[in-house]
């Protein structure tokens, strides 16, 4: 049959065209589906951080909240214990609600957690940094700005950063004298001296494992290896802070397992099987995916760097449980006897988490617990025959010695 004058011919796809057209819909509906899975997990590692740690999220407590912005009042009772059931009921919609619905929840979830860390910087903890934009990316996605294979990119993004930033952090001398052998003492008190002297010497090679673990992740010859390795150091991890080991920082053990979880969903023969410029590169096209991925490339893989010169936050660059954070102690005098509270102490016996480890919180919780008239610990002071408290505060150490310095503060320094 002759074809008309002036039509286009009618060009067959070729069988090599339709089998990549195959695979790049097997590859966004595998990247859907893991996606699915991955807000699961997410969900259910949040709400499980929040649940056990519930007075680090409402003002009506003793331990201080202190302010990222003074304009952001604290919530009286019950609107804060409110505020916190809303968080909860919203990160878990974000988790098991599908489509639009599910961005929605996510971005209720996302403002009430922005409004609470200005409320309390103590809130900014490295687990909820993490989860908090790894929900953005999924968010994102719900609300159609994004493609599911962007928002996973985004998200090996934040998980690759998390382990390479957390193996350089570590490297240190304080890691290896004091931080390692605390995490492993559980250990090396039951098993052979020769086996716990090996799991000492371990300590040097930690940064290590876990900086190319991070890499690993990133590359795809390596990538099996590397999810390997992981999970091996979350069990390890598990068993050293663990109900069997140290029995610490419970708040911490969801998180463990969100990341064995992350690990396996995100790089685990995944059907798009990422090279590193995919995972790295965010685009050039200026949409909300970019934003993104922009973001997360500079937050997570490139702001961590500051870190090492006192220019970025400790928590802010995976700095948990590497022997870098810096440290409060409050010292008082009773008569001729002295007693020291550490501040990361108190603020675990009080709200379940460590203290956010910088200068702010150590002075604003040093004047209100302190030195304000009023407070417990002022009203408990005889002022006539006693010194006033001071701060003590341990900066970073150093990389070799693993020396820190030491800056004190008296109340009129904080009031």
């Amino acid at each position: 049959m002759s074809r008309p004058e002036g039509e286009m011919p009618i060009r067959e796809s070729t069988p090599r065209e339709e089998v990549r057209v195959s695979d790049l819909d097997k590859a966004q509906r595998g990247a859907e589906k893991r996606l699915s899975w991955l807000r699961f997990a997410l969900a259910a590692g949040l709400v499980a951080g929040l649940l056990l740690s519930p007075n680090l999220w409402v003002s009506t407590r003793s331990y201080p909240l202190t302010p990222l912005w003074d304009a952001v009042p604290p919530l009286p009772y019950p609107a804060d214990y409110a505020l916190f059931g809303l968080l909860m009921a919203l990160v878990a919609g974000a988790g098991l609600a599908r489509g639009r619905a599910m961005g929605w929840f996510a971005v209720g979830a996302l403002v009430l957690a922005a409004f609470l860390v200005l409320q309390d910087e103590s809130r900014l903890q490295p687990w909820f940094y993490q989860y908090s934009f790894m929900l953005a990316a999924c968010c994102l996605f719900g609300l159609g700005r994004v493609g599911a294979l962007d928002a996973l990119n985004a998200c090996r993004l934040i998980v690759v950063a998390t382990y390479f930033w957390s193996g350089l952090q570590k490297a240190n001398a304080s890691f290896v004298q004091s931080t390692h052998p605390w995490l492993v003492e559980p250990l090396t008190t039951r098993l052979p001296e020769w086996a716990g002297s090996a799991l000492l010497a371990g300590g040097y090679a930690v940064p290590a494992v876990e900086a190319v673990i991070g890499v690993g992740l990133l590359t795809r010859r390596f990538r099996k290896l590397a999810v390997a390795g992981a999970v091996v150091m979350h069990a390890f991890i598990m068993l050293c802070i663990g109900p069997l080991g140290n029995d610490h920082n419970t708040v911490v053990w969801p998180w463990n397992f969100a990341m064995v979880a992350f690990v396996l969903i995100l790089f685990w023969r995944a059907p798009d099987d990422p090279s590193p410029s995919t995972i790295l590169d965010p685009g050039r096209n200026f949409s909300p995916g970019f934003a993104l991925r922009a973001a997360v490339l500079l937050l997570f893989a490139f702001m961590p760097l500051f870190n090492f010169f006192g220019i970025w936050d400790s928590y802010l660059s995976s700095g948990l449980y590497s022997g870098t954070s810096k440290q409060g102690y409050v010292l008082e005098w009773e008569g001729s006897e002295q007693h020291i509270t550490r501040i990361g102490g108190l603020s675990e016996s009080e709200v379940n988490t460590p203290a956010y480890p910088e200068e702010s919180i150590f002075e604003n919780v040093f004047a209100e617990r302190w030195c304000e008239a009023g407070s417990e610990e002022a009203l408990r002071r005889e002022p006539a025959d006693d010194p006033e408290p001071i701060l003590w505060v341990d900066g970073r150490p150093a990389l070799i010695s693993g020396e820190r310095s030491t800056e004190i503060y008296s109340c009129d320094d904080v009031l």
